[in-house]
C-alpha cells in the first residue's frame, strides 16, 4: 500500500481552501457596498490575503518541475509582484487610478505568502499558530485605521453641509490623495494642497461623513490655481455606481482658471447621470476631482468644498 503524504504536504491545498472561502465574505460588500469606512478598509485589505493567496497557487503551479524545493515560491514571489505591479500600471487604460499605497498591501501579502510556504509546511503546530497569529494582527492593523477613525469621522457630520472641514483634524479621514497625487492640509488657514504628478485621474477623493446630500441644490468647490488653467474631472458615486463602469455614476469635467475661482455643480445634473436609473443622492459614497493627462503635473489648492 502506498504511503499517504504527511500532515504538512497536504496542508497547503486546505489552507487555499479556506482562504478562498474567506475571501467570499468580503468581497460581496464590495458588490452592493453599504456606507462605512470600515467595509472600505476591509476591502483595501483583501490585497494583503489575495496576494498571499495567489503567491501559494503559483509556487504549487511550479513545484512540480521545481528542482530545487526553495525555486517555487522565489519564483512565485517575483511573479506576484509582477502581477501587482502590472496591474496598476494598467488602470489608467481601463478608467482607474493607480494605487501604489495597494501595491504595498500587495508586497506585504506576498512576504506573508513566502512566509507561510515555510512555516505550514515545515514549522510544526508552533509555526503555524505563530502564522496564523500574524496574519491576523497584520489583517487588524490594517483595518484598525478606519475603526479608529470612526469616531472622529462622525464628529464632522455636525458640520455638514461643509464637506470640507479643512480647519478640522478629521478631515485627513474624510479625504485623501487619489492615483499619482500627494494632499496635504493647511490646517491654520483651512485648505487642502493638491500636488499632482504625471499621468491619468489623479487628484483627491473625499468619503463624505455625511452621505445624504438630499435638500440640497448644488455643490460648491473653492479652488486656487497658481498655474495654467486645465480641466478637473468630478466624480461622484452613489452605493450602487461600479469602479469600473463609467455609466453608473456622475463624471463631469469643469474647466479651473488661474487665481481664485469657484466650481458650481448642480446636484440635479448629477441626479441625472446613470444610465437607466437616478443617482441616489440619499447615499453617495464618494467625490472625486482629478485632473486629466499631466505630462508634468501641477498644484492647486481647494479652499471650501460644500453644499447649498
Amino acid at each position: 500500500m502506498p504511503e499517504s503524504d504527511p500532515p504538512a504536504a497536504r496542508l497547503h491545498p486546505r489552507v487555499l481552501l479556506v482562504a478562498g472561502l474567506l475571501l467570499v465574505p468580503l468581497f460581496l460588500p464590495r458588490i452592493h457596498p453599504p456606507e462605512g469606512r470600515v467595509w472600505e478598509a476591509g476591502w483595501d485589505a483583501l490585497h494583503f490575503p489575495g496576494f498571499m493567496l495567489i503567491t501559494w497557487i503559483i509556487a504549487l503551479f511550479l513545484q512540480p518541475w521545481a528542482r530545487s524545493p526553495h525555486t517555487p515560491i522565489i519564483a512565485a514571489a517575483l511573479l506576484a509582484l509582477m502581477i501587482g505591479g502590472v496591474s496598476e500600471l494598467i488602470h489608467d487604460a481601463i478608467g482607474r487610478s493607480s494605487s501604489w499605497s495597494d501595491f504595498a498591501v500587495d508586497t506585504v501579502g506576498v512576504g506573508f505568502g513566502v512566509a507561510g510556504w515555510y512555516l505550514l509546511r515545515g514549522g510544526g503546530t508552533i509555526g503555524r499558530l505563530l502564522f496564523g497569529g500574524l496574519v491576523i494582527v497584520a489583517l487588524a492593523l490594517l483595518i484598525l485605521p478606519a475603526i479608529m477613525s470612526t469616531r472622529q469621522v462622525q464628529e464632522l457630520r455636525k458640520r455638514f453641509p461643509d464637506l470640507g472641514c479643512f480647519q478640522d483634524r478629521a478631515s485627513r479621514f474624510v479625504w485623501t490623495a487619489q492615483g499619482n497625487a500627494t494632499a496635504s492640509f493647511d490646517w491654520e488657514k483651512g485648505t487642502l494642497h493638491v500636488r499632482v504628478g504625471p499621468g491619468l485621474y489623479s487628484g483627491v477623493s473625499c468619503w463624505p461623513a455625511e452621505s445624504d446630500w438630499t435638500g440640497h441644490s448644488e455643490l460648491r468647490v473653492g479652488i486656487e490655481n497658481p498655474g495654467e488653467p486645465f480641466a478637473l474631472g468630478i466624480r461622484i458615486d452613489d452605493l450602487r455606481s461600479a469602479s469600473s463602469r463609467h455609466g453608473s455614476r456622475y463624471n463631469g469635467e469643469r474647466q479651473v482658471a488661474a487665481g481664485t475661482s469657484e466650481i458650481r455643480l448642480s446636484l440635479d445634473e448629477v441626479r441625472q447621470a446613470p444610465e437607466g436609473r437616478q443617482l441616489d443622492l440619499a447615499h453617495i459614497r464618494r467625490l472625486v476631482l482629478f485632473t486629466g493627462d499631466e505630462s508634468v503635473g501641477r498644484e492647486f489648492v481647494i479652499n471650501s468644498a460644500f453644499l447649498n
